[in-house]
């Protein structure tokens, strides 16, 4: 392992969940894909800005819009989600997540589903702007208040 660098794996990691899923076992291992890049958040937080500026955030927001029967690969990406809104919450805001997180939250159990309120507080905290919040918060409200 000396000598192997993270980007060497995580760029082609980040591709793996960008990718246009072919066949169910596409989904299998974008699944794997996911958890990976969330073990290597948790050892390395400071990965989290490469991960979002090589996709990552909006990759898993299509992943998450076009793999619905797959309930563990969407638990994948609102724990990879965590992470990042740890680190940077506005990429989570900017990538349009938060809306088809919650289309999804009713699917989940309840200990995910404190995962994502937690997620949707830390991006709300840092919608700086107001043009932020009407954007990207403000169409939200309405399923965010059903699931309260």
């Amino acid at each position: 392992m000396q000598g192997f660098t993270t980007e060497q794996f995580m760029n082609i990691l980040v591709k793996i969940v960008t990718r246009e899923a072919v066949t169910d076992l596409s989904n299998e291992v974008k699944f794997f894909a996911i958890q990976c890049l969330t073990t290597l958040m948790d050892i390395f937080p400071t990965l989290v800005n490469a991960l979002v500026n090589a996709g990552l955030a909006k990759g898993m927001a299509n992943v998450m819009q076009t793999s619905i029967g797959f309930i563990d690969l969407s638990e994948a990406c609102i724990k990879a989600f965590d992470k990042i809104s740890q680190e940077n919450p506005p990429a989570i805001l900017k990538c349009g997540s938060i809306g088809i997180i919650l289309e999804q939250m009713d699917f989940f159990e309840s200990q995910v589903q404190d995962r994502i309120f937690k997620i949707i507080q830390r991006v709300a905290r840092h919608s700086s702007t107001e043009q932020d919040f009407d954007a990207n918060l403000r169409p939200v409200l309405p399923m965010l208040l059903m699931n309260l």
